[in-house]
């Protein structure tokens, strides 16, 4: 990997609202709910101040009227001057439902010194839909995290997870070069063969928890195949592709690999998947442009499990890299060195969870043991 940005991302805590002891003025009339907005203090180092908007309308996702809205709430005034926020409020419970919108403003260092929006990852607004029930206290839970850059120097490009650094990419050509990467043995040419990896891997975290990694099954659509092909990535070792959790339409793929342990002399728990193109003249052809989805994550304490796979928590923005690169067209590779959050790269940091206008999926396959 060449060396490139480096991207932390924390966890910011909770927006909570409760009972309220008064509620801003400018309020219309009628029989209202009581909120109490509270967002814990942020765990970003250098940050002194956060600036927040806070939305409440009288119908869900956003819509109906204005019932108030507070901009530029500042943590430093509303709070302990390091991002938390206690703010009060209330919702309208003539109509019902009210939605819950929180935008940030702004973020700020040393004495008011306001940081680039350029050097962070925004993951607001987020919009959360309330039960609105007359002088009853109401509760909502927001959990955000704020992607920022830094410097951490243990991967070429990496991104913080919760205080664990997590690096992650997609190479299809050998290092520095732009030949083709040549890993997996094909059965056809009994040599090495083209071969595309995806590697995620992360650090122990750094305040002395383990760290668990989450991956789905990569996923290969091809304009001219009928279905995707996928991989399951639960096992280790050589991919048996006739298996019924993979599915390799039209022999796509000539084999495929996943690697996944920890590395003693770093602490890092990895999970890289390699997958043999077959670049066949008539596989090729049939199947066309041909791209490779796959989600990743990682946390401090294991996530839920439910019967469809791991999930992160509810009511959440929580930090997910996301694979969204070309592999091959109808004449062969097209796919070269993609690194994380690079320009154009298609490996980028993004965020899962309800009440984002747009997510990446927060449903997760496989798990990973810890490292601890």
């Amino acid at each position: 990997m060449q060396r490139g940005p480096v991207l932390a991302l924390t966890m910011c805590g909770a927006l909570v609202l409760a009972a309220p002891s008064c509620a801003p003025a400018g309020e219309g009339a009628g029989p209202t709910g009581a909120l109490a907005i509270t967002v814990a203090p942020l765990e970003l180092p250098g940050v002194t101040d956060a600036r927040y908007t806070v939305t409440v309308t009288n119908a869900p996702d956003g819509g109906g009227e204005v019932v108030w809205q507070r901009a530029s709430l500042s943590a430093d005034q509303y709070g302990d001057g390091a991002g938390s926020l206690s703010y009060v409020g209330s919702c309208d419970a003539a109509t019902g439902v009210n939605s819950v919108r929180l935008e940030l403003d702004g973020l700020y260092e040393g004495a008011g010194v306001l940081i680039a929006e350029s050097t962070y990852l925004d993951p607001t607004p987020i919009t959360l839909n309330v039960a609105c029930v007359a002088d009853t206290d109401v509760a909502v839970d927001f959990d955000l995290t704020v992607a920022r850059a830094a410097q951490q120097g243990f991967f070429d490009v990496a991104v913080s997870f919760d205080n664990i650094f997590c690096s992650a990419k997609l190479d299809c050509v050998k290092s520095g070069t732009a030949e083709d990467l040549q890993l997996l043995h094909n059965p056809a040419t009994g040599g090495r063969d083209l071969t595309a990896v995806l590697g995620f891997a992360c650090t122990a975290s750094i305040t002395g928890d383990s760290t668990y990694l989450y991956l789905d099954d990569p996923v290969i659509t091809c304009d001219g195949l009928a279905e995707p092909v996928r991989i399951d990535v639960s096992g280790l070792g050589n991919v048996d592709l006739d298996a019924p959790d993979s599915v390799n339409v039209d022999g796509y793929l000539f084999a495929a690999q996943v690697s996944r342990g920890t590395e003693a002399l770093s602490g890092k728990l990895y999970w890289n998947v390699a997958l043999g193109l077959n670049h066949d003249a008539a596989t090729l052809t049939q199947a066309q442009a041909c791209t490779l989805t796959a989600h990743a994550t990682a946390s401090r304490t294991p996530l839920t499990e439910t019967a469809y796979g791991f999930t992160v928590p509810t009511g959440s923005a929580y930090p997910v890299v996301t694979w969204d690169v070309q592999l091959t067209d109808g004449s062969g590779r097209v796919c070269g060195a993609h690194e994380l959050d690079a320009p154009g790269s298609g490996v980028a940091t993004g965020y899962a969870g309800p009440g984002l206008p747009s997510a990446a999926p927060g449903l997760f396959r496989c798990g990973a043991a810890p490292v601890t």
